[in-house]
């Protein structure tokens, strides 16, 4: 640039020296010669490239309270919710890896994210069963998963006196006509307390129900037989939303009646099952004979009926006399109850 102005110069001073008529140019005639030439210039350049912006990767880092856990059982079902009532996703076996990433209030089932199994390397997110799934870190540390009032089942079991009964496992079932019958279940804790999770819009019907007692259980004996107490009422009807928990009662008898179910011969016969029936409410008590025909009976306050049935091949039941006993505060123990095998 500055060698284009001094050539300016000195042809101006030329043209001076061969014409002593052509005036001399000013200072704004330089300039403007100046600025023409970079107004020039600056068109016929060629356009300079933008420069490129590399994007910064964004990485969102993992929450601290994820954990790895492997399944352990040979199979494990990922679920859309936490029970077995939810839809089933997917199928895991013993070995494989999952990040668990939330847990339900009761810590039975974990939130997973799992990568699919048909290859294609996407990633679902579910619920699996703690019980079959071994975790790298402490299950506490995960947070707890809020589920709407709408889809959860509360419910107690207490004994008469409302003591809290442990180690009652309570099902949740759902019979709909026509379809395959579906059913969650859970143990209840030392406070007597279940809860159980529904898929949404699941309403009706469904039934609660105890189908089974663990040996530490409050009413188990130590040959871990239930021989004092009896369930007042064993299927409940419900429907969601629940308008209040679950109430499920058992009921200590003020006596045991104990008993043989025997042949002519004085064999007892075991596998017979013996049932009590109080006719004022319905309420049943049952049991099924040992080895040497025994059998043992709790009965509440109130009139029984007690008899035993026989089940031929094809289910149709042969029933024994029934024997009635009327039960009080005041009642002696009862003499053993001899049964012949109907």
């Amino acid at each position: 640039m500055i060698r284009k102005f001094f050539l300016i110069i000195s042809i101006s001073i030329i043209l001076s020296g061969c014409s002593s008529s052509t005036p001399t140019p000013s200072e704004d005639d330089v300039a403007a010669a100046m600025a023409e030439t970079a107004a020039a210039e600056t068109a016929n350049a060629p356009p300079t490239a933008e420069p490129t912006i590399t994007p910064t990767q964004t990485i969102t880092p993992t929450p601290d309270y994820y954990t790895r856990a492997f399944v352990t059982s040979p199979t494990l079902r990922l679920r859309s919710g936490p029970s077995t009532l939810f839809k089933i996703l997917d199928t895991y076996q013993q070995g494989d890896e999952v990040y668990a990433t939330g847990r339900v209030t009761e810590g039975n089932w974990v939130s997973v994210e799992a990568e699919r199994r048909d290859g294609s390397r996407r990633t679902l997110s579910g619920w699996m069963f703690a019980e079959y799934l071994d975790l790298k870190k402490d299950i506490n540390i995960l947070p707890i998963i809020e589920f709407p009032e709408e889809q959860i089942i509360r419910g107690i079991v207490t004994d008469d006196n409302d003591t809290p009964i442990n180690s009652i496992r309570v099902a949740a079932i759902y019979e709909p006509e026509g379809q395959e019958k579906t059913q969650t279940d859970i143990y209840t804790g030392e406070n007597g307390r279940f809860t159980m999770y529904v898929p949404e819009g699941m309403v009706s019907p469904l039934v609660i129900e105890i189908v089974h007692v663990a040996c530490d259980s409050l009413i188990m004996d130590d040959d871990c037989k239930i021989r004092e107490y009896f369930l007042v009422e064993k299927r409940i009807p419900i429907s969601m939303p629940l308008s209040e928990e679950v109430h499920l009662v058992y009921e200590k008898g003020l006596v045991v009646l104990e008993g043989k179910v025997q042949y002519k011969d004085g064999w007892g016969v075991p596998g017979i099952l013996v049932k009590g029936v109080r006719l004022e409410d319905g309420v049943e008590a049952e049991w099924v004979t040992e080895i040497g025909g025994r059998f043992y009976i709790p009965l509440g306050e109130g009139v029984w009926e007690i008899y035993a049935v026989r089940f031929e091949r094809d289910g149709t039941p042969n029933l024994s006399d029934k024997t009635i006993y009327t039960i009080t505060e005041e009642t002696q123990p009862l003499e053993i109850l001899i049964i012949p095998v109907p």
